[in-house]
């Protein structure tokens, strides 16, 4: 009886001695690879909000004060593909000119055409939230502009939903969410420049 006893312990204590590091084993794994998945997942978080706020400052004069954009910078954020368009709905039905969807040149021509007539302008960055599942980001900027010619600074609002490619490093969509009202306020203001800039070249 007494080997029995002795004979069940000796196997319970095996059982033990063998299952406890099996498990503090398997346990270390997990944990590792949990936080294996949140490394990724912060990292995809932070180089879709990256990517997206330096899609919307690559807009903004490449020298402060000027009003020289930096080409460059802005094709370099962009996919070769990329289409650039604007929103709300019913704004856009309300404007033909931005009805129909741009390709990175498209933006940069546009850009050259409006920058000719502003004194400067700079973005203030108010938030980024990206989305990792659908490898998006949104960001909320203000554009500060400046018309030539006018002392007063024109703050826009926008809005920018942007979906970037599969590593997160290039944008592929862009819907640019901009205060209509902003957009009015600043239309006069860059029509008189232009008129100014019209008037000296026939002096």
């Amino acid at each position: 009886m007494l080997a029995t006893t002795d004979s069940g312990l000796i196997l319970i204590l095996f059982l033990f001695l063998v299952s406890f590091p099996f498990s503090l084993f398997s346990r270390t794994i997990s944990q590792l690879t949990t936080q294996d998945e949140n490394m990724t997942e912060a990292c995809s978080h932070a180089v879709l909000s990256g990517t997206a706020k330096d899609w919307v400052l690559s807009t903004q004069p490449k020298t402060p004060g000027s009003n020289d954009p930096d080409y460059d910078h802005i094709r370099h954020m962009l996919a070769p593909n990329a289409i650039l368009r604007f929103g709300h709905k019913y704004f856009v039905s309300t404007a033909p000119h931005l009805q129909h969807d741009e390709s990175p040149d498209d933006f940069v021509d546009r850009l050259k055409s409006m920058s000719a007539f502003l004194q400067t302008w700079h973005i203030d960055i108010v938030s980024v939230a990206a989305d990792v599942e659908n490898h998006s980001a949104v960001v909320r900027a203000v554009f500060n502009m400046h018309a030539k010619n006018d002392p007063e600074v024109v703050q826009n609002e926008i809005l920018f939903w942007c979906q970037m490619d599969e590593s997160g490093r290039k944008v592929v969509e862009s819907t640019e969410f901009v205060d209509p009202t902003a957009l009015m306020a600043l239309k006069p203001k860059l029509e008189a420049a232009k008129e100014a800039e019209a008037s000296r070249a026939h002096l």
